[in-house]
């Protein structure tokens, strides 16, 4: 194998995603490098990075695993943590790799589930003192305003991303 091969494998490309709200809107969330690599320090795993544009080279799910399938919801944020953790190369770029629409499963939130999915992350990883607290703070603080704004005002947070 040739050693670009080799390198290409050990990689995840992280694109952009054109996002279709169910009113028929669609906005594209660009993937950001600075964004994802500002958000780790602050325990936001994959901001930045939009799991439906995430291609993966083979030599990544040999050396980090699968996706973990006891996860419903989390599964994309544990595998990016799992493989930032690793030390894997992301490289991202503007250009739209994936459509995506509204209304996925953590839109349909049940807290509960989410919750304890939240729990399963924190201990599967190993992830200790404050940073399990603000990891766990982050994600209820998320979850809670999610519920609270219309969808109308989160294509325009999004908007503001890039």
């Amino acid at each position: 194998m040739a050693s670009n091969e080799s390198c290409i494998e050990d990689v995840l490309f992280c694109g952009s995603v054109r996002f279709h709200y169910e009113n028929e809107d669609s906005q594209i969330l660009y993937s950001n490098k600075e964004r994802f690599y500002a958000g780790i320090p602050n325990h936001s795993y994959n901001y930045g990075a939009y799991h439906p544009a995430i291609f993966v080279g083979q030599n990544v799910y040999k050396t980090v695993g699968d996706f973990d399938e006891n996860f419903k919801i989390e599964a994309d944020t544990d595998f990016i943590y799992r493989c930032f953790k690793a030390g894997k190369k992301f490289v991202f770029t503007d250009e739209v790799l994936s459509n995506m629409a509204d209304g996925g499963a953590s839109n349909k939130i049940d807290f509960t589930k989410y919750y304890k999915e939240k729990k399963y992350f924190i201990k599967k990883n190993n992830i200790h003192g404050m940073e399990a607290f603000l990891t766990m703070a982050k994600f209820i603080v998320r979850i809670t305003i999610k519920k609270c704004i219309p969808n109308n005002f989160i294509k325009i947070i999004r908007s503001l991303r890039k």
